[in-house]
């Protein structure tokens, strides 16, 4: 089984778990958790335990009368039996224990890469560091608010507001070349600011995880295996959540060369839908906006957890 330390190699089978340390979980997919857990057993997904006990109490009672009946006399004896008996049923919901039979699994059998500069990708991978979860979703109402978007384009023309030219320069061929470009880069801030406003209504915001330990990793989460309201998260921590967490899940992005990417173009053949042009331009952008960073590495979450300290 997993050891307190997650980094360390555990002993002891499976089925005789032993295991002292408690884990607080705050991210717990429990369908991809089952699906895994199915191809270790030959009989699937194990989806209910029960446990029954019963109690029986037998108690035999005699009487004997004694008489005579005419010219016959003899014993005439009556019995009854009284028997009692008590059941209870116990029924148990694996959901939470799948969670460590699967790190236990992971373990034992040695599946399980804690160095990332080693891992592959479609490896699972252990690894531990700082945490932060942000909402996006918090922020989808807030592009929609006119102050918001009033603000943000003030700040672009405060940002390049020029001084007061005087009378005797307002001619100046210079001046009116340097204002001129002023005014166009300011103009293609707006306009780029616009089209910010407009795209970012309809560009998926999520729950996203960022994990700052020997190498920095990010993942998105679904609300559903959370086990508790992300928005609780921002009113008591912000972003940053104290102490140190483990995430274990299946590795499927690597740090990228940004050089590299701006150098890739992708071609679209005369025979593409305008849509598949569309995607190949909105695609970068929305990961630039909300997606992982080029430095991290990315996974698909399984568990997010840390060790409950005595």
């Amino acid at each position: 089984m997993v050891s307190k330390k997650p980094n360390e190699t555990s002993t002891g089978g499976q089925d005789a778990r032993t295991t002292v340390s408690v884990f607080d979980f705050i991210y717990h997919d429990a369908r991809r958790i089952a699906s895994f857990l199915s191809q270790f057993d030959n009989s699937g997904h194990l989806t209910q335990v029960s446990q029954s006990a019963g109690i029986s109490r037998v108690r035999d009672e005699a009487d004997k009368t004694h008489g005579t009946l005419g010219l016959v006399s003899g014993e005439m004896t009556r019995s009854a039996s009284d028997e009692h008996s008590k059941e209870s049923q116990r029924i148990y919901d694996p959901m939470w224990s799948n969670a460590r039979a699967l790190l236990d699994y992971l373990d034992e059998a040695g599946r399980l890469q804690r160095n990332l500069d080693r891992a592959q990708i479609g490896q699972f991978v252990l690894v531990s560091g700082a945490l932060s979860i942000s909402d996006l979703q918090l922020m989808e109402q807030t592009w929609r608010l006119e102050s918001v978007k009033s603000m943000m384009l003030g700040g672009i023309t405060n940002q390049f507001q020029l001084p007061e030219i005087p009378k005797s320069q307002r001619n100046n061929p210079e001046l009116l070349a340097a204002k001129r470009t002023v005014e166009q880069a300011v103009k293609t801030l707006k306009d780029g600011a616009n089209l910010f406003f407009d795209l970012i209504k309809i560009l998926p915001h999520t729950i996203q995880a960022r994990l700052l330990g020997d190498a920095p990793v990010w993942c998105s989460l679904n609300r559903e295996g959370m086990t508790f309201d992300a928005s609780d998260i921002v009113l008591k921590y912000g972003t940053n959540i104290p102490g140190t967490w483990h995430f274990l899940g299946i590795l499927d992005a690597i740090p990228e060369d940004t050089a590299l990417l701006q150098e890739q173009k992708t071609e679209w053949g005369q025979g593409e839908e305008m849509a598949a042009k569309m995607m190949g331009v909105i695609a970068p952008i929305t990961r630039n906006f909300l997606g992982r960073p080029t430095d991290f590495y990315g996974i698909t979450p399984l568990l997010i957890f840390r060790v409950v300290e005595d």
